[in-house]
């Protein structure tokens, strides 16, 4: 039994590229893949560091650590869904090219409302000045308050579930 048989995220991801006739799911396919490894590295790189500095502290800090490990599992599983989705629902990957085209548009939806969610949570030491072109908007996004930042990413997945959903049924 071949790697890409066992591991469910690389066989959906050459599942859509092999066989998907739809270009937004073939390039989310590949950026998903980019983006599923790179957030694994974050995760992982970042292990040490949260584990570090739970040492010798209140367990409410503790479980706040563990929080963000769930979440950085999350924001991977977000990332993978589009792909599962389209390899699991399609009889055929290819054989519907407009369903194709949408799973593929909602991965880019999630991979865009992480980046929102990126926005609205980063401190204020951490921002960085925006082009006067886009200002406006991003301004708009960091004036929330960081408790919103859960919000893009919880639309864009149960939207896409809830397109599931009714492509099933």
């Amino acid at each position: 039994m071949g790697f890409a048989q066992r591991s469910a995220i690389l066989s959906a991801v050459l599942s859509c590229l092999r066989s998907g006739r739809s270009w937004v799911l073939r390039t989310y396919a590949v950026i998903g893949l980019v983006l599923i490894i790179l957030s694994t590295m974050l995760v992982v790189l970042a292990l040490p560091t949260w584990i570090a500095q739970t040492e010798g502290t209140s367990a409410t800090l503790m479980l706040g650590q563990a929080l963000l490990i769930l979440i950085g599992l999350l924001v991977i599983m977000a990332f993978f869904l589009p792909m599962y989705l389209v390899a699991r629902r399609l009889p055929e990957p290819g054989s519907q090219v407009r369903l194709e085209r949408v799973y593929g548009g909602f991965g880019y939806a999630i991979a865009l409302s992480i980046y929102l969610s990126l926005l609205i949570s980063a401190p204020a030491d951490a921002r960085g000045e925006p082009p006067a072109w886009i200002a406006p908007i991003i301004e708009l996004f960091y004036g929330l308050d960081p408790i919103f930042s859960a919000i893009p990413p919880i639309i864009a997945v149960s939207a896409l579930v809830v397109v599931d959903r009714r492509q099933a049924g």
